[in-house]
């Protein structure tokens, strides 16, 4: 019964990637319409270009990169949650000078 839970794992979990990876195959597309460019023609103009290990290379490296963004952005809005407010004084009433 063990056997199958483990089996059961690794296929969710090989699911989750797949999931993943349509996914991030989705944004990339969406991303390269949004800037006027056809996704076919720019997989076209690119097949012949690049070896499969250096287009691994290059996709890892493209990965860390906005894992690194992401991360800064984090780090940014936390210290901004943390920093107190300005002081507000509230209104003062004038004092008569004599």
């Amino acid at each position: 019964m063990a056997n199958n839970d483990n089996i059961a794992e690794i296929i969710s979990a090989a699911q989750k990637a797949i999931d993943q990876v349509q996914a991030s195959l989705a944004e990339s597309e969406e991303f390269l319409r949004n800037q006027g460019i056809d996704p076919q023609k720019m997989r076209e103009h690119t097949s012949g270009q690049l070896t499969d290990e250096q287009r691994a290379q290059a996709e890892a490296d493209y990965r860390a990169d906005v894992a690194a963004i992401e991360q800064e952005v984090e780090q940014a809005k936390l210290r901004q949650s943390f920093q107190a407010p300005a002081g507000r004084t509230g209104f003062k009433p004038s004092r008569n000078m004599i």
